[in-house]
């Protein structure tokens, strides 16, 4: 299988490993449309989803404070993009259907 599914996840799971404080991870197609809130604002527990009303959670933007919590997510998330793969679920599309189960 590709590994264009596990890239991210992959990369997020070194990064949790071996980078102090907050992982913030922002895909290329981002678009920001409040300048006045702050990080710091946002940031609480362990792992913080962006929100909007019509999405279940999307691994476009969203951090992870590094530890073992963030950990445990990350490896998660790899163990279901193994389980589709294995399975061949139909409308599988990488990284982000892992995410939400």
């Amino acid at each position: 299988a590709s590994m264009k599914h596990r890239l991210k996840p992959n990369l997020l799971l070194h990064l949790v490993q071996h980078t102090p404080g907050w992982i913030i991870w922002m895909d290329a197609d981002t678009l920001f449309t409040n300048f006045t809130t702050r990080w710091s604002e946002l940031l609480r527990g362990d792992v913080v989803f962006a929100e909007a009303p019509d999405v279940v959670t999307n691994n476009g933007v969203f951090a992870l404070r590094a530890g073992e919590v963030a950990k445990h997510f990350v490896l998660e998330w790899l163990r279901q993009i193994e389980l589709l793969l294995r399975d061949k679920i139909p409308g599988f599309s990488g990284d982000n259907f892992g995410f939400i189960l």
